[in-house]
């Protein structure tokens, strides 16, 4: 989950927005950052290095122009293409933002709650919504509320 300090939009209640967090720390608490959400960053720094000095070995050796695309594609390829292919991972998101992540009943009815109220109060961003059971649901969920501006 994301450190970052967000403010409460204007137009959902405290309880509502409390709400939405502690689904959200249930869920971290359940699912906890694996290697991709805690090192990401580093391991984008580290690979963005290691396929400069790759990508400058080979055309000293080489010497072909396309040696020098190996740092532009190699760390897209190794932490944003090959987590999605393998792990289902999306870069960015937290690791229970994920299909086969599941709230439970409890979760999920306080997401629904949520979700209504908003809807009563004419929310346009949640006239879709219904049932949140999933965690990529709930993401979308979460994200909406923390970046609305009331």
């Amino acid at each position: 989950m994301n450190k970052h300090l967000f403010t409460k939009p204007d137009d959902i209640s405290d309880q509502d927005f409390q709400a939405v967090e502690d689904v959200a720390r249930h869920l971290a608490k359940r699912y906890p950052p694996d290697w991709l959400e805690r090192d990401g960053p580093t391991l984008y720094a580290t690979s963005l290095a290691i396929s400069f000095l790759v990508a400058i070995l080979v055309s000293l050796v080489w010497g072909p122009w396309w040696s020098f695309a190996i740092p532009l594609i190699a760390p897209g390829a190794i932490l944003i293409v090959l987590p999605q292919l393998f792990f289902g991972r999306d870069v960015g998101k937290p690791r229970w933002a994920h299909p086969l992540a599941a709230l439970d009943l409890q979760d999920s009815a306080r997401v629904g709650r949520v979700i209504k109220s908003l809807q009563k109060i004419g929310n346009q961003d949640f006239a879709e919504m219904q049932v949140v059971v999933s965690g990529d649901q709930f993401f979308r969920v979460w994200l909406r509320i923390r970046n609305h501006t009331g």
